[in-house]
């Protein structure tokens, strides 16, 4: 089975607006484009075959706990318009 995970687009006062023009979102400031993560803070959007959206831990409870005990993995794109840390 393959999942199409839907990004979380986490604004930044750091963040630029290069993935606002990549993605066509009408947000600013974008500086995290999470692609997939096990941790808590973020759910899992996947898209069905028929483009409907659905909380993988609501959908597939047993694939949703093994990702989150066996995986300890964040996939993230970054964009920093300032200075990450001084």
């Amino acid at each position: 089975m393959i999942l199409k995970i839907k990004p979380t687009f986490v604004k930044k006062l750091w963040g630029g607006n290069y993935y606002s023009k990549l993605y066509k979102k009408d947000l600013e400031k974008i500086g995290e484009v999470v692609l997939f993560s096990t941790y808590h803070e973020f759910d899992l959007i996947f898209f069905d075959n028929n483009g409907h959206e659905h909380a993988l831990k609501s959908k597939y409870p047993h694939i949703y706990l093994q990702l989150f005990s066996l995986y300890p993995l964040t996939l993230k794109f970054i964009d920093a318009k300032d200075d990450l840390s001084i």
